[in-house]
């Protein structure tokens, strides 16, 4: 299972739509994203994704200086996903996903410049939040990490 620090981090460096995609089509989406060769920078930590799973670096470690602090395997967000993902979630992700798609790429004319209206835009965003309500709780630490197990009192 995922814990809180493995949490944060795919949430800090995928959207919850791609997470949400991850969720849905985990065979294909895992490929993609190591394919990707993805990675970044910032103050407090550095991440890369890889044929084997998420590596991050904390503090001023760097991939070119250090093996990784935390790897987040490919078989350990497996596992996550089949855990909490329904086929209720997929067929509706997948079905979102796509009306998304469609209003994005929009109609185009060849040779034509197009922008979407204000209206397409507003669909669009519309879209964007409902496949991050869809997504979110499958990568919410508060629904799907266990609390700590409660120490009872026999003599309370």
């Amino acid at each position: 299972m995922l814990n809180h620090t493995e949490l944060h981090y795919l949430t800090k460096t995928q959207s919850l739509h791609g997470l949400g995609r991850l969720a849905a089509t985990p065979d294909t989406q895992i490929k993609a994203i190591a394919a990707s060769s993805s990675a970044g920078y910032c103050h407090d930590y550095s991440y890369e994704y890889r044929a084997n799973g998420l590596s991050v670096w904390l503090g001023k470690n760097r991939p070119w200086n250090s093996a990784p602090d935390l790897l987040i395997t490919w078989t350990k967000v497996r596992h996550h996903i089949a855990r909490y993902v329904t086929e209720e979630f997929i067929a509706a992700f997948r079905e979102t996903d796509k009306k998304w798609c469609e209003a994005k790429s929009a109609t185009y004319e060849a040779g034509q410049f197009r922008r979407h209206t204000d209206a397409e835009l507003a669909h669009i965003a519309d879209l964007e939040a409902l496949l991050k309500l869809l997504a979110a709780p499958i990568w919410e630490p508060a629904t799907t990490i266990d609390g700590e197990p409660q120490q009872l009192d026999l003599f309370a």
